[in-house]
């Protein structure tokens, strides 16, 4: 009979302790995911500034291979390297050399998260400042989700459950979790802001 009332409380704690250590976990990825690429954005722009050369990063589907590329469209990772001819696309050369790169979390079958960008690269000036490169969709939007979408959380105080990354035209970049208010932080105006047209699930 003891026996059954612990296993019986076992089960009404896990009950209870499972949905939240689940929803931890998925903000964790989408946390994790979304500062990994601001420290990214960070470092290129200040290794543009520091070394005076223009520093691009792009989406790869190799990038932790000995030799990575850019690949257009590719939700596997990103890379940020040196670009002194600035045309966004990495050349397999030590004038080319990558400064960081990383891998998004797909590890969670039955939670799928969803990378939406709004070009193919973001590249920095010597300036710091960003750039356009002819004939490139330049990337100035991220939005990372799960299943959840970009609605806001009440356990959250009304933040949005995703993650959006904007780089401001000076280059600076910064993490928004915004629901409402203004355009540039707002994740639910960014499918069909003009140049965004963001939808997280897609």
């Amino acid at each position: 009979m003891e026996l059954m009332v612990v296993l019986t409380i076992a089960a009404i704690i896990i009950g209870i302790g499972a949905p939240s250590f689940n929803r931890f976990r998925l903000n964790s990825r989408l946390t994790n995911s979304a500062n990994d690429v601001l420290a990214s954005l960070t470092n290129a722009r200040t290794e543009a500034i520091k070394s005076q050369i223009i520093v691009s990063m792009c989406a790869s589907a190799n990038s932790s291979d000995p030799v990575p590329t850019c690949s257009t469209g590719s939700d596997v990772g990103w890379i940020a390297f040196r670009d002194p001819d600035g045309n966004c696309v990495r050349a397999n050369s030590t004038a080319e050399a990558v400064i960081s790169s990383g891998t998004f979390d797909h590890s969670f079958n039955s939670q799928p998260m969803y990378i939406r960008v709004n070009g193919d690269c973001v590249s920095f000036a010597s300036t710091g400042f960003t750039r356009t490169v002819a004939g490139v969709s330049m990337l100035d939007h991220f939005l990372l989700c799960d299943k959840r979408g970009v609605v806001a959380l009440a356990e959250a105080n009304g933040l949005s459950a995703g993650r959006g990354i904007v780089v401001d035209r000076t280059g600076r970049s910064r993490v928004t979790r915004t629901v409402g208010g203004g355009l540039s932080d707002d994740l639910v105006s960014w499918d069909g802001m003009a140049g965004v047209n963001l939808k997280c699930p897609p």
